[in-house]
């Protein structure tokens, strides 16, 4: 944008939103006042509520390189390195998945199963730990384990922990290989994205490791439920999140190893283990 005529609040949230319609960014308008209010470090209702408010060449610098990202696609999560997930704001970075919406599945479904004899839950391929850290915050009582096999991450994952004041212990752990193996819960929002499935252009600039898993989209899941076949201690309840289309062949590779699915929401599938039962039966 032009520095040398005045630019005000509204002025540049115009040109900013018509830049992002062009680029093909649905969420345009939103997005031009998420840049703004992070380039002013500013509330959105002061930043609209001051439309012929002046910004500094300083300020319309920076924001013009922010609105340069985000027409490329670049997400917006990364751009202000922040997030909202079950209300709180969570710190976020390039080297996590970007929590989705539809994740708040996982908090919504263990709020409708009896925790009380529950102490241990364990939060697989954590990223940015928001699973993890929002059971905990949601049920205080749990003890959480929080695992990912990227260092980067982790470190991510301990930002959010200091943020809310958690004391646990972030892992460096290839699936559950560095697990304590205490746990009663499982979530695990592991990739699943077939290697072939094309993604929007924003999906691209996540960390891949975080999005694909072969063929099927389904490797990740197949390793771990291998991993928990051998365990003596199996959680009882299992969450995970995949598309609609995989369900018939994770419910199949859950029965397996005696668990059956009981509740879902959106992508999000709890399991429980069932062993027990039969045996209690026979």
């Amino acid at each position: 944008m032009n520095t040398n005529l005045s630019v005000t609040n509204k002025s540049w949230l115009s040109y900013a939103t018509q830049k992002l319609k062009a680029a093909g960014i649905d969420s345009a308008g939103l997005d031009a006042i998420i840049i703004l209010c992070f380039c002013l470090k500013l509330k959105k209702i002061d930043v609209l509520s001051n439309p012929s408010n002046k910004l500094t060449k300083n300020q319309v610098k920076l924001a013009d390189k922010l609105l340069k990202l985000r027409v490329s696609n670049y997400p917006i999560g990364y751009i202000t390195q922040n997030i909202e997930f079950y209300n709180r704001s969570f710190y976020i970075d390039k080297h996590v998945l970007i929590p989705r919406p539809e994740s708040e599945s996982f908090i919504n479904l263990l709020k409708t199963v009896d925790l009380s004899n529950i102490k241990y839950l364990t939060d697989l391929g954590c990223g940015s730990g928001v699973l993890g850290i929002t059971a905990k915050l949601e049920f205080p009582n749990l003890n959480i384990e929080l695992l990912d096999k990227s260092i980067n991450a982790l470190k991510v994952t301990k930002k959010n922990l200091s943020l809310f004041r958690i004391k646990s212990v972030a892992t460096l752990s290839d699936l559950l290989l560095s697990s304590d193996n205490k746990f009663d819960v499982l979530l695990a929002n592991l990739p699943y994205v077939p290697n072939e499935m094309l993604v929007s252009r924003s999906v691209l600039f996540e960390p891949k490791m975080a999005v694909f898993s072969g063929h099927d989209g389904l490797d990740l899941y197949r390793r771990m439920l291998n991993e928990i076949k051998d365990l003596n201690h199996k959680p009882k309840f299992i969450l995970i999140e995949c598309l609609d289309q995989q369900v018939p062949v994770l419910d199949t590779l859950f029965n397996k190893i005696d668990y059956k699915p009981i509740k879902s929401e959106a992508l999000v599938h709890m399991y429980l283990h069932t062993a027990k039962m039969l045996h209690s039966q026979s």
